[in-house]
């Protein structure tokens, strides 16, 4: 299996009260949200070629189908 980097940035419109509404209607919605959506992705190649997400190190563990295995391990 490979490591893939997915870019999620979503902004969407809301109707609402107030904004504090707007983020619980916005939670509420998220699957139709995500539906919606296109994804970027980017193989991650290695740790010093290819630069992981902000807040990702070689400790991480990846999402999706996975054996426990981190980062720095499916790497190496």
């Amino acid at each position: 299996m490979k490591l893939f980097e997915v870019e999620i940035k979503t902004t969407v419109v809301v109707i609402a009260e107030n904004s504090g509404d707007a983020e619980v209607k916005a939670r509420r919605d998220m699957p139709s949200i995500q539906r919606d959506q296109y994804f970027e992705s980017r193989v991650v190649k290695s740790l010093s070629g290819e630069l992981l997400p902000p807040g990702w190190d070689g400790m991480c563990i990846p999402y999706g189908d996975y054996d426990g295995k981190t980062i720095k391990e499916i790497c190496a």
